[in-house]
């Protein structure tokens, strides 16, 4: 299968090659042209978006300045402020060295402080304000509303005292409320040098580079002006009085098609050039846009073309023998998963439901891999369900016949008990004191195994919950258990908490769980253990707690503990009958039973029944 398969893909990839071929040169030139536009547009786009982190940063530093409430005292008069605030601006110059000047103003735009480059302006002796009322950014700031902030013109600045301009930069203006009216203005100019490496060129070469050009219908001066340029002379021509405007060194027709649209692709006429762009709005305003330019050189990327039409034959050639290389490999790995599935499968059918077998292959192959491997455990999961309930039948068939061994031994047993009994009544009246309690105590516990045999069926299904019923003190029932807990034989130190509780029950049915707990307490401790013995109340239950520091029950047998025949003990020690008993008298009592076990740390278990109130207290 793996050859046939190997065969057909290799002729197929041989006609598929063949046929590329024919359409070649038609496509080819096609597809090089959608690269170059995918490549452009991904390079306006991140240049965009650096442009775009660049401005929100100097609006996250404005703010950050412009919440020091200290500039806001000093504009309401506090003088004394000044001196904070200019050591304050020094030292955010120092951290943050895109800050070119730092600037707050009256509301009549003199300049009071005055921090630029490093330098306190305003702290020199002498100083006198200097007035930017006459400026641009100032007139527009005068207008804005509390909160507010705007971007000045990108361009290069000038002191009125200067005579060259300083390098490129923006200034961002927020004003200043006190009450309802303005108190001054915040002023922060950032270098302009910063938007030259937010604009990538990842080609490093001269055959693909970015520029930003502004728009500008309202000013006149500043419409197609270069504000970033890698020819640096083509920069704020209408500040340095040249010509270099764009639609004189890329041409009208490139300038109308941008204007008429946000995004796109233009391709320079007779330069075989390819102009990427997209719009930036610093200013929220259609009169006055950024757009973000790449040019890409169709002769660096038509080379590869040409390169790759002479080497395409050699190339066809050892694609089509690799493809039959290739084509064996796929082939084997492709029929690779099929062979595991098939193993699995005769795994499965041996009985071995617990095989899994790696999924691996195509997504229809890791489907029906994952629906056999489903098939399985869904096969596994019925027969553990059959077997569950099998052995609750078989549990069913003991506890029947339980029933009926109880009737037989109550039968045959309760003959020579009731010999002991009236025996034990005649020698009362006939020995001498000092034995009377001896024969009280056997004929006490002749009756007390009378009264088991007839409640061993207690765990049948059948049996009345009515039968000599009345009110039971736990505490009491302890107590008269107490003389023989005692005598068990074993190191053990069993301690007492007892409180009256009361409710309705058969006084041996609660003998019977005493004692089961008790036992089962004193077999999982060593010499030197201890056991405490609980009785109390907690919100109208009446609670048995019967703890131990003994062995403890793992964690995995905890669940099954109370099934008729389990027992943890070593066997002769036990037949897994005494906590079924005690759950099955529990339940039928309305009540409930908890047990918690740590291995090495001991048990507790907690039997509670609804309580009632006690008509006496036992002493």
């Amino acid at each position: 299968m793996s050859k046939r398969l190997s065969l057909y893909i290799g002729a197929l990839v041989a006609v598929i090659l063949i046929a590329a071929t024919l359409v070649y040169y038609s496509q080819t030139k096609k597809v090089f042209l959608q690269e170059i536009y995918s490549q452009g547009q991904f390079i306006v786009d991140e240049n965009k978006k650096s442009i775009n982190n660049f401005l929100s940063s100097l609006r996250d530093i404005t703010s950050a300045v412009y919440q020091d409430s200290e500039i806001r005292e000093f504009l309401e008069g506090d003088t004394r402020k000044k001196s904070i605030i200019e050591k304050h601006f020094l030292s955010l110059q120092k951290t943050i060295p895109l800050i070119q000047a730092i600037r707050v103003l009256n509301t009549n735009g003199d300049i009071l402080i005055f921090v630029r480059e490093h330098k306190n302006l305003s702290g020199v002796s002498g100083y006198c304000p200097i007035s930017l009322s006459r400026k641009g950014f100032y007139k527009n700031a005068v207008n804005l509303g509390k909160g507010k902030m705007i971007f000045s013109n990108f361009e290069r600045g000038r002191l009125p005292d200067a005579e060259k301009f300083c390098p490129a930069m923006l200034r961002t203006v927020i004003p200043y409320f006190s009450g309802k009216k303005k108190s001054g203005f915040l002023v922060i100019n950032f270098w302009g040098n910063a938007i030259g490496t937010a604009i990538a060129n990842p080609f490093r070469d001269k055959k693909t580079y970015s520029f930003l050009v502004e728009f500008n219908t309202a000013e006149k001066e500043r419409d197609g002006i270069f504000v970033f340029h890698r020819e640096k002379r083509y920069e704020f021509a209408n500040q340095l009085g040249t010509d270099y405007r764009f639609s004189n060194v890329y041409g009208k027709e490139a300038e109308d098609y941008m204007r008429k649209h946000e995004s796109g692709i233009y391709r320079i006429p007779g330069r075989n050039d390819f102009l990427m762009f997209s719009t930036i709005s610093p200013y929220n305003r259609k009169e006055q846009v950024w757009k973000v330019c790449t040019v890409l050189s169709g002769d660096y990327f038509y080379r590869n073309l040409y390169a790759l039409k002479r080497n395409f034959l050699v190339i066809m050639v050892i694609a089509i023998f690799m493809s039959v290389i290739t084509g064996i490999a796929f082939s084997r790995r492709f029929t690779r998963p099929f062979r595991s599935i098939k193993d699995s499968l005769q795994r499965y059918g041996k009985g071995e439901l617990d095989y899994n077998f790696e999924i691996t292959g195509d997504y229809e192959v890791r489907e029906i891999s994952v629906n056999i491997q489903k098939m399985a455990v869904s096969l596994k999961n019925h027969i553990q369900e059959l077997s569950i309930s099998r052995k609750k039948l078989e549990t069913m068939d003991r506890l029947s016949s339980l029933t009926i061994l109880s009737a037989g031994l109550s039968h045959e047993i309760n003959t020579p008990l009731n010999s002991v009994i009236l025996l034990s009544s005649m020698l009362y009246e006939e020995v001498d004191e000092h034995l009377k309690e001896d024969i009280s105590t056997i004929k006490e516990q002749a009756l007390r195994c009378v009264k088991i045999l007839n409640n061993l069926k207690s765990i049948s299904p059948v049996w009345g919950r009515e039968n000599n019923m009345s009110e039971i003190n736990l505490k009491e029932v302890v107590l008269k258990l107490k003389p023989l807990l005692d005598l068990t034989g074993k190191a053990v130190n069993i301690t007492y908490d007892l409180q009256d509780c009361c409710f309705h029950g058969n006084q041996v049915h609660m003998e019977q769980i005493i004692l089961n707990l008790v036992l089962n307490a004193l077999d999982a401790c060593d010499d030197g253990g201890r056991i405490l013995i609980s009785v109390l109340k907690k919100g109208g239950v009446a609670v048995l707690r019967v703890s131990d520091n003994g062995a403890g029950i793992p964690e995995k047998e905890l669940s099954a503990i109370f099934d008729p025949f389990y027992t943890t003990k070593s066997p002769g020690r036990g037949t897994g009958l005494g906590l079924s008993i005690v759950q099955s008298i529990v339940k039928r009592y309305g009540g409930n039973i908890e047990i918690h076990s740590k291995v090495g740390q001991g048990t507790t278990l907690e039997v509670r029944f609804k309580e009632r109130e006690c008509e006496s207290s036992y002493n």
